[in-house]
């Protein structure tokens, strides 16, 4: 098994420990220096190019808050084993299911890469809109081609990141030379329980959305909205938008995918911005 991330929780930054009277302006200047400094970064970094470089490099050893994505090289004969399945029936709901993401990161990949993207979303939508049994707790194999182990980790994360709406992906990923698959939590590998739950969060994110999309300022009544409805708090779910929709708690990955999802949803472009430790956004 390769594992592709580094930990590192040695580094504790603290910006609430100024005593009362003791404020040292010059440390505020210097600490919104800092700040703006780094939307610059990231504005340079963030769009253009290499963006495929650049953005996944930036979620590929993250720390902290930020859970472990563990790679794991197989057989085609053992990938395919895992992604065995049964599909019952088509799933009606008339959704636009990519209102949740967009196209800002995809335009700057090549074509290979576009090829893997596209195949992992076709993975991805089946298991989301059909009543299909993931026997194996694996997504249905995404094929690719012409791409190194470095180049495809880049590019799965990068399709996690920006695709809040597959909220029933896990932490492990199985690849072969040729295929990929991403692990499913038990939880949502049933088809019939997948598709109650699939209803209830998107029912309740969209109405979320026809709620925001009201507000005069929609990117703060979106912000507003998921720090009244969420507890800053880890569990099962927390990197993606079921632990803020439906549980009420997450961490800074589930806050980053749940505001992804939102603005997008309401006609904002926003994409999902990882550090080695902290998830934001981007808008």
């Amino acid at each position: 098994m390769m594992n592709f991330i580094k930990t590192n929780n040695n580094r504790t930054v603290n910006v609430n420990n100024t005593k009362k009277g003791e404020t040292n302006m010059k440390n505020i200047k210097r600490f919104v220096a800092f700040i703006l400094a780094a939307v610059m970064t990231l504005n340079v970094a963030g769009f253009n190019n290499n963006i495929t470089v650049n953005a996944a490099s930036t979620c590929s050893s993250p720390s902290g808050d930020l859970k472990t994505v563990q790679y794991t090289h197989v057989t085609n004969k053992e990938l395919n084993s895992l992604c065995t399945h049964t599909k019952k029936y088509n799933k009606a709901t008339g959704r636009d299911w990519h209102k949740y993401s967009n196209n800002c990161v995809y335009n700057y990949m090549t074509s290979d890469e576009k090829e893997l993207y596209d195949n992992l979303d076709a993975s991805c939508m089946e298991v989301l809109t059909t009543d299909i049994n993931l026997n194996f707790n694996y997504i249905p194999k995404a094929t690719y081609n012409n791409l190194t182990e470095k180049e495809l980790e880049n590019v799965i994360l990068l399709f996690i990141c920006q695709n809040p709406q597959y909220y029933f992906l896990g932490q492990r990923i199985s690849y072969s030379n040729d295929s990929v698959t991403i692990g499913c939590f038990s939880e949502f590998s049933n088809g019939a329980k997948r598709a109650e739950i699939t209803d209830q969060l998107f029912n309740t994110l969209d109405s979320y959305v026809n709620q925001v999309k009201k507000a005069k300022d929609i990117e703060k009544a979106s912000h507003d909205l998921i720090c009244k409805i969420t507890t800053y708090k880890s569990g099962r779910y927390d990197q993606n938008i079921y632990s803020v929709i439906m549980e009420g708690k997450s961490v800074c990955a589930g806050y980053s995918m749940t505001f992804e999802a939102i603005m997008n949803a309401a006609g904002i472009q926003t994409v999902g911005t990882y550090s080695k430790t902290h998830a934001w956004n981007k808008v």
